[in-house]
């Protein structure tokens, strides 16, 4: 790796809960990194699209929010996948994560809402997460 250039994060953890006790009450999914927390970018989008070739990528939900990161990757020096391809949740707006792309230090997956939500995006660099609340 070249003198000055960021170091590429391995996302390990994908996990999200309904918070019914908050008002307004919410969904939340945490994305857990190693390393520094990525760039991050965000935006609703028709479809998911697979980076790379750019075929439709199958996702639930009426709504859905793609999320990039880099420098990021999703698998080891060695190739293996460090966290996984597709996570059912079925929470009230939270449906669906599923991988979009994880090539030359960029990453992406979309997030299936069962409707278009407003969100709230958090980083923690202490704890190397990004935290997005849909309600």
């Amino acid at each position: 790796m070249p003198i000055g250039a960021p170091s590429i994060s391995n996302l390990v953890g994908i996990r999200a809960a309904h918070h019914p006790e908050a008002t307004p009450t919410y969904d939340r999914v945490v994305f857990d990194f190693t390393g520094a927390v990525p760039l991050i970018q965000i935006q609703y989008v028709k479809q998911l699209l697979g980076d790379g070739a750019g075929l439709p990528v199958a996702i639930t939900g009426r709504a859905i929010l793609h999320l990039s990161c880099s420098p990021a990757q999703v698998h080891s020096d060695t190739g293996q996948a460090t966290a996984p391809d597709c996570v059912k949740f079925n929470l009230p707006v939270l449906k669906e994560v599923v991988r979009a792309g994880d090539f030359e230090g960029v990453m992406s997956y979309g997030l299936g809402l069962n409707k278009k939500a407003e969100i709230r995006v958090i980083t923690l660099v202490d704890a190397s997460r990004v935290v997005i609340d849909m309600f």
